[in-house]
């Protein structure tokens, strides 16, 4: 879990940053969104993974994902070892007006998953569908929340929904202490 010192350092350098306010503040990986995809959105995996982890932040405009530059010791003997480069701070804006879609998905069992057969099994979903435009392009990601999409969901309408923005001014007054860290 972060220190709260360290994510009130973080709300400020990032409203500093970005002009936006945190609503909602959750540890999640895009997955299952293919290489050529991230690369457009001017991310990148880490070097062998096909997995980004970072902080989805929604908030009070639009919502983020940022990427800390971070490896563990290992990998930094090993790049060090082939002159590769260090990690970077990665970060994805994505403009609520440019969201299309924003809703819970579930994961498909394999093809000889017993969850395909006993359907009642499943799991609630654990993925979410985000679809935006940008750059005269349209993008898919899947993105899964490390605590699940518990008070997540609650928010989604929210960044569909043309009239939220005017609506949300008798939450500004509260927008400080709404934050939740989930990791």
């Amino acid at each position: 879990m972060v220190p709260k010192t360290n994510l009130k350092e973080f709300q400020r350098e990032f409203t500093q940053r970005t002009g936006d306010s945190i609503k909602k503040l959750v540890m999640a990986k895009i997955v299952e969104t293919p290489a050529y995809v991230i690369k457009e959105l001017g991310l990148e995996f880490p070097p062998g993974q096909e997995i980004l982890w970072g902080l989805l932040i929604l908030g009070q405009q639009d919502i983020h994902f940022f990427v800390h530059a971070t490896e563990s010791s290992l990998a930094t003997m090993f790049r060090n070892a082939t002159n590769g480069r260090p990690p970077q701070e990665q970060y994805l804006y994505i403009p609520r007006e440019h969201i299309c879609q924003l809703e819970p998905v579930q994961q498909e069992p394999g093809l000889l998953s017993p969850l395909r057969l006993l359907p009642f099994l499943r799991r609630k979903p654990r993925l979410l569908k985000l679809q935006f435009h940008q750059q005269e392009k349209n993008f898919t990601l899947i993105l899964e929340p490390v605590t699940g999409l518990e008070g997540v969901t609650a928010l989604l309408p929210y960044y569909l929904s043309d009239t939220s923005l005017a609506s949300s001014e008798t939450d500004k007054a509260g927008a400080g202490s709404s934050v939740q860290d989930e990791g």
